[in-house]
């Protein structure tokens, strides 16, 4: 069988901040008093990354969403390309973006895995020479990143910035914990976009020291009243252009081409803090003939968005022909398939859109022997023999440029009971987003092995004398929950994607009635540190982000991190440790149910989790 490499790259599709890599300025800031003669030694890092050698395992591409404020950009996978040796970020235009909306233009920008410390960071490159562009190397984190404790990072950030209006110039800046303004502008000699040059920096807990070409050139030293940045941060890169509000400083963007920065490799010394790097898979390409497989008519029925059918269908022989005005909260186009798709593994459809702008797809195959509570198992899958983004748990992605057609094909396990089709609507809220996509050429086939994934028993937990069902994500590539005959909840999962928001709930209207505080005792019987989120969630919404109601929470007596603005209390617990939590919540607020995420609530993580989790003594009680 013909072999390819897949990195199980898992992304959020959240629609979060990143903390942006820009002077808020809008001239060039003072000039600082001369530095002293610097003689610190060349940074002496490891290669992180060699774009020269191909795709590194080491950087992913960010991919759906907006750092919003004067960003008129919105990360785009597409953006991310590898060619001639190097890694290159684009721009090009959003044909269903505004500058209102700050995503006007997809954009490129490549993150690392994991989050280093201290050390030495350094960058091969060459900038974009646009106005109205920035093209960055740089480290940073924010309150979207939790540290090992569960906490939230502060804003800490070291910048090395490109403006496309003059590239003879490379800005230096750092933030600490959110505030900046120590933005420097240092004059090159040259012209950077013309060739490639080194640059980086040397971090420490006492200085930031950046460098071109080997040589020290800019330097600060940390004070009492200006300490420098000190949470580990991913190593990112990315090109982006401003909206109008930023045209004073950076100038103004217009007539996206074939420019932008490009990459040869990356080095640190950075000690790694967290995060992995996730193990390639080997999947398969589809050796048949599609051609000797016959096209199935199947019957699409649809979601209802705003109390109206989201797609309209008109069926012609095996093609379907779905149009939409507006799309959202993640509706899609169904059909049942139990039958065609018997001692099946592999799904093959063709997708044409007719429109005049870009389609972004995702494609769910949902499996299992209970149709009541079915599971998403794509393996991979293809597009034009190209491997697509595949999320586990989550689906298979696929944009489709107007005018054009692609063949998709999908790996999956387990017996597959439907497919579902967003089309435009991945985004918690309806937009208004006209589409016309035909669907044909719907053909199921079987290549090796069918896995059956183990399926998820029904389960019960008993809390404060109520008899409970446990639900959630549950089964193939989620949760697996067991009760035990102590009323203790054990947890497996394998494959959980690290900003995913897989859960396990359950209704616990009647048995948290009346009460304030939720314990529990949890176990990790794992290898490695698990991070729990728990949300008590209101029969309402406590603010326009959530609807967890929770207020305080500890662990074995000690406060841990709650966010009262996107909701959830989070514990990180060790590996092999058992401990006591418990969580304060609003009792003026009905609350209708309990949500726990194991391993899948740490924004941006990109890493597939395992792990073997007990809950026991799951308790509502009045704090006295």
């Amino acid at each position: 069988m013909k072999k390819k490499l897949l990195a199980a790259l898992s992304l959020s599709l959240a629609l979060a901040m990143t903390a942006g890599t820009l002077a808020l300025a809008g001239c060039a800031p003072d000039e600082p008093d001369p530095q002293p003669e610097l003689n610190d030694p060349a940074l002496d890092g490891d290669m992180l990354a060699d774009f020269t050698a191909g795709e590194s395992e080491a950087f992913f591409a960010s991919d759906g969403w907006s750092n919003g404020s004067v960003f008129n950009t919105q990360w785009n996978a597409n953006n991310y390309v590898l060619s001639d040796d190097m890694l290159k970020l684009t721009i090009d235009e959003n044909p269903n973006g505004s500058e209102e909306t700050t995503n006007e233009y997809f954009g490129g920008e490549a993150r690392t895995h994991q989050w280093f410390g201290y050390g030495d960071f350094e960058v091969r490159m060459k900038p974009a020479k646009k106005a109205g562009t920035a093209s960055t190397f740089f480290t940073c984190t924010g309150n979207y990143d939790t540290n090992l404790e569960g906490e939230p990072n502060p804003w800490d950030e070291i910048d090395i910035e490109f403006l496309g209006q003059d590239t003879t110039k490379v800005q230096f800046n750092y933030y600490v914990n959110g505030v900046g303004g120590h933005e420097y502008m240092y004059d090159l000699g040259f012209d950077a976009s013309e060739e490639f040059h080194n640059y980086g920096f040397r971090w420490t807990k006492d200085y930031i020291c950046w460098f071109v070409d080997g040589e020290p050139v800019y330097k600060v030293e940390a004070s009492e009243d200006s300490p420098m940045p000190a949470a580990a941060g991913r190593i990112l890169m990315n090109y982006w252009c401003g909206t109008s509000a930023a045209e004073g400083w950076m100038g103004a963007y217009s007539d996206p081409g074939d420019e932008g920065p490009e990459y040869e490799w990356v080095k640190t010394s950075g000690e790694v803090y967290m995060g992995e790097i996730p193990e390639p898979v080997v999947v398969e390409e589809f050796e048949g003939d599609w051609a000797d497989y016959e096209a199935q008519a199947v019957t699409f029925e649809t979601s209802e968005n705003l109390g109206a059918p989201a797609y309209s269908f008109e069926q012609s022989g095996t093609a379907t022909n779905i149009t939409y005005m507006q799309a959202g909260g993640y509706d899609n186009a169904n059909f049942d398939c139990a039958d065609i798709a018997a001692d099946t593994n592999w799904l093959h459809m063709t997708m044409t859109n007719n429109g005049d702008a870009t389609v972004n797809s995702r494609i769910n195959v949902r499996a299992g022997s209970d149709p009541a509570s079915l599971s998403t198992t794509n393996s991979y899958g293809f597009g034009n023999g190209e491997l697509l983004r595949t999320n586990a748990g989550e689906g298979t992605f696929v944009d489709i440029p107007a005018g054009e057609t692609i063949e998709v094909e999908i790996r999956f396990a387990g017996n597959c009971q439907a497919v579902e089709i967003m089309l435009d609507s991945m985004q918690a809220a309806a937009v208004e987003k006209a589409g016309d996509v035909t669907i044909s050429d719907i053909k199921f086939a079987k290549q090796g092995e069918i896995e059956i994934p183990e399926e998820q028993e029904p389960a019960d937990v008993v809390i404060n004398g109520e008899t409970i069902r446990v639900e959630g994500n549950l089964g193939a590539a989620s949760y697996l929950v067991s009760v035990d005959e102590d009323n203790a909840m054990n947890v497996t999962y394998s494959t959980i994607a690290g900003a995913s928001y897989h859960n396990v709930s359950m209704n616990v209207a009647a048995a948290a009635a009346g009460s304030d505080t939720f314990t529990a005792t949890v176990t990790n019987n794992g290898t490695e540190a698990v991070t729990l989120r728990v949300d008590v969630l209101a029969s309402e919404p406590v603010n326009a982000n959530t609807s967890a109601c929770n207020l305080s929470a500890t662990m074995d007596g000690a406060e841990v991190n709650t966010d009262l603005e996107w909701g959830g209390s989070t514990f990180t617990i060790e590996a092999g440790k058992t401990v006591n939590i418990a969580v304060v919540f609003d009792a003026t607020k009905t609350v209708q149910s309990l949500q726990m995420m194991f391993d899948s609530s740490v924004y941006n993580d990109t890493a597939t989790h395992s792990g073997d989790v007990t809950v026991a003594g799951m308790a509502f009680a009045k704090a006295e």
